[in-house]
């Protein structure tokens, strides 16, 4: 059998959890960048572009944290602006 291990960090994405062990950095700008990049892939020719025409709309992000697993501390943080442009 298998060895279980705890991710270190968890991203959530609008209040969901996303991903475990992300490697996206713990920092506010690494996250911003991922989070483009993620929104964009929703986008005509995207690689989520599937998702959007099966909603008929592109669900953008619009608050995301990375989140120490063991204490809960949010160490990254992006929230969208009022009238984000992607």
């Amino acid at each position: 059998m298998g060895k279980s291990i705890t991710p270190k960090y968890r991203l959530e994405v609008d209040g969901k959890p996303f991903l475990w062990n992300c490697g996206i950095g713990t920092n506010n700008e690494s996250l911003e960048k991922w989070i483009y990049k993620f929104g964009k892939s929703f986008e005509i020719g995207g690689v989520n572009e599937h998702v959007s025409r099966f909603l008929d709309y592109i669900p953008y992000p619009s608050e995301a944290k990375v989140i120490v697993q063991k204490t809960g501390q949010v160490v990254a943080y992006w929230k969208a602006g009022l009238f984000q442009v992607w």
